[in-house]
């Protein structure tokens, strides 16, 4: 709601910002419709089109400008973020991810299968000694903690999956789901390194530069104690909740004082950014039904063959015998006016072979873009057979309105 107030607030030629009344459910189940409302009548109709762009297009714009030429901060504190502690710690984990869960302190991504190859939850899993808790980051030498980080819609689900594994295999073996207890800042842009050089202490700097890429280290910016962790593209800070202003703070001072502007940012701009890296969301890109090979997430798979984990038989079978479809990239035209929004039609040679599982816009390539899990030609064998995105004439139909595209396994950028 503070989000759709901002872009309210920007979009409107009023910087009075709209009272936002309890939820009155349109006047059904018993409630009274709000009458006069602006936030509803005015606000609410900047996003509910299917024809144009959203009232606040033109932020978003700005917002993932800044996380590619200079600096954004995104606050993802509404991550699920869960400890997996206990003697039988290590093997649970292992058993769970597909991938290997080391170097101590490496932030691996990862899915998490069920028996069946399909993919029940996408994370990133971080094996350390350390200990995050409500006021400070302690080595207190507890051992078998992993660290486990999901999608905010899907951390309940991610939880129930854990638990029920545990239980199944009988692990000794705990998760605690610790959403609450940590906030979480990402900093993304070139301009970033510049700010954090000006917030952490020396030591921390010194690390920063001597440890890989993607890599969890007790930092102190201001006296307070979190976690940081550089990456590709920025920086990712989890903070106690009682030091997230504070370090918020700290870090607008010095971006002011590097004369760079430190841009608030969203989750419709990182949803651009991550459609961009052809990312998978759990529930729209991927989900129980889709095995990672089918989805592209590979690199989320152990080369170990004397690793086992959930559904390992069925990814095998499936390395052996081949995918009969693949997740691709959609691309509407330079000059198309259709705006994706999902469950779009996906027409081959005008037939119906898909649908559109996720979609946003590409302020990059300034047009609509998605994705659709693309099946082999049901005619040729499975082993030797061409994937339909591999030749034929694509088509997403909108309303009744059918747009050509492009497809391709990865988004071209440049």
């Amino acid at each position: 709601q503070q989000q759709q107030q901002q872009a309210v607030s920007s979009s409107s030629s009023s910087t009075d910002k709209l009272e936002i009344l309890p939820y009155d459910y349109y006047g059904a189940y018993g409630h009274d419709l709000h009458k006069d409302y602006p936030y509803r009548d005015q606000a609410l109709k900047l996003d509910h089109s299917f024809t144009q762009h959203p009232g606040c297009h033109e932020q978003i714009a700005a917002e993932y400008e800044a996380a590619h030429s200079g600096a954004a901060v995104f606050n993802l504190s509404s991550s699920g973020k869960f400890w997996l502690t206990g003697k039988d710690a290590a093997k649970a984990i292992d058993w769970l991810c597909t991938n290997d869960i080391h170097p101590e302190g490496r932030v691996i991504p990862t899915c998490m299968l069920n028996k069946y190859g399909g993919v029940e939850a996408v994370v990133t899993v971080t094996n350390t000694p350390n200990r995050i808790s409500d006021h400070a980051i302690t080595g207190d030498g507890d051992t078998g903690l992993y660290f486990i980080v999901s999608g905010s819609a899907t951390a309940n689900r991610v939880l129930q999956h854990i638990n029920h594994v545990l239980q199944d295999e009988k692990f000794d073996a705990t998760v605690q789901d610790v959403s609450r207890r940590l906030g979480c800042l990402n900093l993304r842009g070139p301009a970033c390194s510049t700010i954090i050089e000006q917030v952490v202490t020396p030591a921390n700097l010194q690390q920063l530069t001597e440890e890989a890429e993607n890599t969890y280290l007790a930092a102190v910016i201001g006296g307070h104690n979190l976690w940081l962790a550089k990456s590709e593209t920025g920086y990712t800070m989890h903070i106690p909740p009682e030091s997230m202003t504070s370090v918020y703070a700290q870090l607008l001072a010095a971006a002011k004082a590097s004369s760079c502007q430190l841009v608030n940012a969203g989750y419709r701009a990182m949803h651009c950014i991550s459609l961009e890296l052809n990312q998978c969301s759990w529930g729209v890109d991927v989900d129980y039904n889709d095995t990672p090979l089918e989805a592209g997430l590979q690199n989320t798979l152990s080369s170990s063959a004397e690793k086992s984990y959930l559904g390992k038989e069925a990814v095998e079978r499936q390395l052996r015998d081949g995918v009969k479809r693949r997740r691709f990239v959609l691309v509407t035209q330079p000059d198309s006016p259709v705006i994706l929004h999902g469950k779009e039609g996906v027409f081959c040679d005008g037939r119906l072979v898909s649908i559109v599982r996720n979609a946003g816009y590409s302020h990059r390539l300034q047009r609509s873009i998605g994705t659709a899990y693309i099946p082999k030609d049901p005619n040729m064998d499975i082993n030797d057979g061409q994937f339909l995105a591999e030749g034929g004439e694509f088509e997403v139909d909108c309303m009744g309105v059918r747009y050509p595209v492009q497809v391709y396994l990865s988004l071209p950028l440049h």
